[in-house]
């Protein structure tokens, strides 16, 4: 729940369930949501299987609608699968979404087409592809 306020943007803390914790894990897991004028972005950080669950019944959701969401949707180490980030993007009615933690672990990766096939065509979400050492634009 810490926010911080600079002059050109602003950095929201918020929960992210530990994927690789132990029940004696002392640690803060965290997300970020960067606000940059009027375009804000969700990093969800290494999160576990159930975040959206998890948000939900903290009713109401600290959580402001961010335009842009980047999710981990490997499965391995308890993150999110497919399955869960597109439930999270939904959950956070996010209109574009990154996938990310693939392809950066031989042993832990998955197709991002994989998380692709979650979403209907009908659905206004966006899926971007980030290319290697490339940049975008908002």
């Amino acid at each position: 729940g810490d926010f911080i306020d600079f002059p050109e943007y602003s950095v929201e803390v918020v929960y992210a369930k530990p994927a690789n914790s132990s029940p004696n894990d002392k640690k803060t897991h965290v997300g970020f949501i960067f606000t940059f004028r009027n375009i804000s972005l969700y990093h969800t950080g290494d999160t576990r299987i159930g975040l959206d669950k998890y948000l939900a019944e903290l009713q109401p959701v600290n959580i402001k609608k961010p335009e842009i969401i980047l999710v981990c949707i490997n499965s391995g180490y308890n993150n999110l699968g497919p399955e869960d980030a597109a439930r999270l993007v939904r959950f956070c009615a996010a209109t574009t979404a990154i996938p990310m933690h693939y392809d950066f672990f031989k042993h832990n990766t998955i197709d991002p087409q994989e998380f692709i096939k979650q979403f209907k065509q009908d659905e206004q979400i966006d899926i971007l592809l980030m290319e290697y050492g490339k940049g975008n634009v908002f």
